[in-house]
């Protein structure tokens, strides 16, 4: 959790393992003997953090995939995961400005897959016959991209545009969404 509100905070580059071993109250010697380096810190860091939400898809999903709520339930996970974790959600956001090939590698199978392969598997059960994948990376970059760009609305649309609404969010998302899903069915 130290290393996880370090990187978020300060980015992976200006965090050292001397770093992280000082704010979590340890000697860096006891930080090696639990993780080999850096790398492993962040990669165990965002799986960690991942591990916990994903807990909650879970609940929100399984149970209910095919009575046709799906894609709100999976587009309000995401909304309240990122609106409501910080910590997460910048460690997200440093890491896909940030990391390099092996960082993003394992963001990618470790962290993404799970939620993708699922929204690819509801964008599928809404008919669409052509491949879901575009639709479903699309739908996931502009979830993300609306909560990085959460600081730039009151100046880009006015102090009157709710911003911190992740109901208002999800209506907006869904309504680009729900055309392109019915787009080819």
């Amino acid at each position: 959790d130290t290393a996880a509100r370090l990187f978020a905070e300060q980015g992976y580059v200006a965090i050292s393992m001397r770093d992280v071993a000082r704010a979590a109250g340890m000697t860096q010697a006891n930080l090696y003997y639990h993780f080999r380096d850096k790398d492993q810190l962040i990669n165990d860091t965002l799986a960690h953090l991942f591990a916990s939400r994903m807990a909650s898809l879970d609940e929100v999903l399984t149970p209910n995939l095919a009575d046709g709520d799906d894609l709100e339930r999976f587009v309000r996970w995401m909304v309240n995961l990122l609106a409501e974790d910080f910590v997460f959600a910048r460690l997200l956001h440093r890491e896909l400005l940030d990391g390099d090939a092996g960082r993003l590698a394992n963001l990618a199978q470790v962290i993404l897959l799970r939620p993708f392969t699922l929204f690819t598997e509801i964008v599928s059960a809404h008919g669409r016959r052509t491949d879901p994948r575009p639709l479903a990376l699309s739908a996931i970059a502009l979830i993300i991209g609306q909560i990085l760009v959460l600081p730039l609305t009151p100046l880009l649309a006015g102090n009157a545009y709710n911003v911190n609404n992740p109901d208002r969010m999800v209506a907006q998302i869904l309504a680009m969404l729900r055309p392109a899903l019915s787009e080819q069915s």
